[in-house]
C-alpha cells in the first residue's frame, strides 16, 4: 500500500479527492473488487489504517479496519486466503461511500452548534502555543480537543 504517496496525493491540488483519475488508477492498481470487503491494518496504532479505510470508503468501496492491526494478525494461525485480485474497472466516485468531506464554507456555517467539531492536533496546536509557522493559530470556535489515541 503506497500510503505516503496516497497521503501526498490527497493533499495536492492536481490529485486531491475530487480528482478521480488519480484515484481510479491508484485503487485499480491494488486489484480491488468492489463486491469484496477490503480490510486495512497497520502496526496497531490504527492511524494509517484509518486513513486508508477513509479513502476506500469515500470512493465507494466496502472497508473495515482490523482491530489491533498487525500484532493481532501475526499471532493468528489458520487465516483464510486473500480474495483474488480484480481485473480492474473500478470507478472512483467521490462521496459515494458512507463517509464524507466537508468544505470550509459549510463548516464555517455550521459552527453555530449544528456540528460537533473535534480537533485532534496536539494540545499546543489547539491552544495556539505552537503556531507551526502559520499566520493564525489556535482552534475553531466551539471545537473540542481530543488527544490522538496514538499519542
Amino acid at each position: 500500500m503506497p500510503f505516503d504517496e496516497w497521503d501526498d496525493a490527497a493533499k495536492a491540488a492536481d490529485t486531491g479527492f475530487a480528482k478521480t483519475a488519480y484515484w481510479d488508477n491508484a485503487l485499480n492498481a491494488l486489484g480491488l473488487d468492489p463486491t469484496v470487503t477490503a480490510v486495512a491494518y497497520d502496526n496497531g496504532g490504527m492511524t494509517n489504517a484509518a486513513r486508508v479505510w477513509f479513502i476506500l470508503q469515500y470512493y465507494g468501496l466496502k472497508a473495515l479496519i482490523l482491530n489491533g492491526g498487525w500484532p493481532v494478525l501475526a499471532s493468528t494461525t489458520g487465516l483464510p486466503a486473500a480474495a483474488p485480485a480484480s481485473s480492474g474497472g473500478f470507478r472512483a466516485v467521490p462521496g459515494s461511500g458512507p463517509v464524507g468531506l466537508v468544505d470550509r464554507a459549510t463548516l464555517r456555517d455550521q459552527l453555530d452548534g449544528r456540528a460537533h467539531v473535534f480537533d485532534t492536533r496536539t494540545r499546543a496546536e489547539f491552544t495556539g502555543e505552537d503556531a507551526r509557522n502559520r499566520a493564525r493559530s489556535g482552534h475553531l470556535p466551539g471545537a473540542r480537543h481530543r488527544t490522538p489515541i496514538c499519542s
